[in-house]
């Protein structure tokens, strides 16, 4: 007797965003202007659904609690899209972008955001804490990954705790910073 070899092979999720009209699409064009919308792209395994009104509330007391700010999440279509995690993790998608991820934190028993690229964009000009900005003469290259000498910051927050995700701003430039403490 032959065994088959038995695979399951989700298929490829498929969202887009209407930049028009500010809505998710399940196609790629739009059925209301009729433009194309742009593709989200989305973790596995796509598992994208509409943040109702707690969700919309805990959002908003973490951007408060973190940046100073939730205003940008009035009135706008928020989704989540759930991905691998010790518990609950979900992609926060504003505007056809990821802007955060939410996930609960077993250890304390709480919600936590980490901010993302397109979140630290969106936060530059509005965020009140959790905030640093940066000299521009940093700029030199690309500063992913590398550690950020304290002659360079003009400001930063205060009451940070190692492991806080920032806003960092540097000229016209801003993006997510990770906060660290050096063995030495």
């Amino acid at each position: 007797m032959q065994e088959r070899n038995r695979t399951f092979s989700p298929g490829e999720s498929e969202l887009f965003w209407c930049q028009n009209c500010s809505l998710p699409l399940l196609s790629e064009k739009c059925s209301i202007c009729n433009s194309s919308g742009q593709k989200i792209p989305l973790s596995p395994p796509g598992d994208v659904r509409l943040c109702f009104a707690k969700g919309r509330e805990r959002l908003s007391d973490l951007f408060v609690q973190k940046y100073g700010c939730a205003d940008f999440l009035d009135g706008k279509v928020i989704l989540l899209n759930k991905i691998a995690g010790i518990d609950r993790r979900d992609q926060v998608i504003l505007d056809g972008r990821h802007i955060a991820t939410l996930w609960f934190d077993i250890t304390s028993s709480s919600f936590n955001l980490d901010l993302e690229s397109a979140g630290a964009v969106l936060l530059a000009k509005r965020a009140i804490r959790g905030f640093a900005k940066c000299q521009e003469t940093m700029l030199k290259g690309h500063i992913k990954g590398k550690w950020l000498s304290p002659e360079y910051i003009e400001s930063q927050p205060e009451g940070i705790s190692e492991g806080d995700n920032i806003v960092l701003k540097i000229g016209k430039y801003a993006g997510v910073g990770v906060v660290r403490r050096r063995g030495d």
